[in-house]
């Protein structure tokens, strides 16, 4: 899995290049060369201090789902493996994020089967935090209302599935009926026990308003570059716009939803909040370089760290 990264995360840095050049390319490179000198860098600063307390608070959650359900760590090991994550963020979905439960594995010797289940809940809640976020902004905006119905319809029924242990088990029999599936009923059942206990109504209510700060900090980040541009707008608006886009760019399962969330939040700037094309291209370029790439870094900086702290193999350059 991590002889893998090297080549993933290339794939994904010359994939993003791209998504910018063609946004370039749409809005005008000389209009783009005129935006960029217009930001007031000074906002720089707090707009890294937000991404950075998303991280940390998303890291609360996973330090005590790990505790709910019995994995002990401490709390540096557990840091910097969370930490380690974040380089899988741009995986579809960020369910690359499943990095943390082989490091668990590699550091702990805890089965992967055992910690998947906190991978799952944490991407669970942050969708639902982020279409919560974005509730609000649909009935004010008139915009979006099908994706965020289905996108909540799928999400909140796989917490009532998993909430339900008899269907839940019922689908697990069923699956237990094919060859290749059977030989890992066992394993199933087990992840499926843990995941039981992440989605009780006690961790939800503990696990979605931390998410719904994680994210709503961000948000208050790209709210920033817009300010720093000199297009200020109402922090309800600069939610939506972040948190559909975030979702928009889920639902399609590119890596890091690289392409459509960039393509959303730059269209949505554009067709709601009437800014200039360059300037919502540019807005667009320093909000995923201060959360996407910035937490990339991070993620690699400390999976480098765990290599020779904790003995995980390293990885092939």
């Amino acid at each position: 899995m991590i002889e893998k990264l090297k080549e993933k995360i290339i794939t994904s840095i010359v994939l993003g290049a791209c998504v910018f050049l063609v946004l370039s390319l749409y809005a005008d490179l000389g209009q783009i060369k005129l935006a960029i000198p217009q930001f007031n860098w000074i906002y720089l600063p707090a707009i890294i201090t937000l991404a950075s307390s998303n991280y940390l608070i998303r890291f609360i959650k996973w330090d005590y789902y790990l505790k709910l359900i019995q994995i002990d760590l401490s709390r540096k090991e557990s840091l910097m493996i969370f930490l380690s994550g974040l380089v899988m963020s741009i995986t579809p979905g960020k369910f690359g994020e499943v990095l943390k439960s082989y490091l668990l594995k590699e550091v702990r010797r805890i089965p992967i089967s055992s910690s998947a289940p906190v991978v799952l809940a944490e991407r669970l809640t942050d969708l639902i935090a982020l279409v919560l976020l974005s509730t609000l902004g649909v009935f004010t905006f008139h915009y979006g209302g099908f994706l965020l119905l289905v996108s909540a319809i799928v999400i909140f029924g796989s917490v009532m599935i998993i909430s339900s242990q008899a269907l839940s088990r019922w689908m697990i029999q069923l699956f237990d009926k094919i060859p290749f599936f059977s030989q890992h009923t066992q394993k199933v059942y087990n992840s499926y026990q843990r995941m039981y206990q992440l989605v009780t109504l006690k961790s939800l209510l503990i696990a979605i308003p931390l998410s719904l700060l994680a994210w709503l900090l961000e948000s208050i980040g790209f709210s920033l570059i817009l300010k720093g541009f000199s297009f200020p707008l109402p922090l309800e608006q600069s939610i939506f716009i972040y948190a559909f886009s975030i979702i928009a760019g889920a639902v399609t399962m590119l890596p890091g939803g690289i392409g459509v969330t960039e393509g959303s939040m730059a269209g949505l700037l554009i067709l709601i909040a009437k800014i200039p094309k360059s300037i919502a291209v540019v807005a667009t370029l320093i909000l995923r370089i201060c959360t996407l790439w910035f937490a990339v870094m991070i993620g690699a900086l400390s999976l480098r760290y765990l290599q020779g702290k904790f003995l995980v193999p390293p990885i092939e350059t």
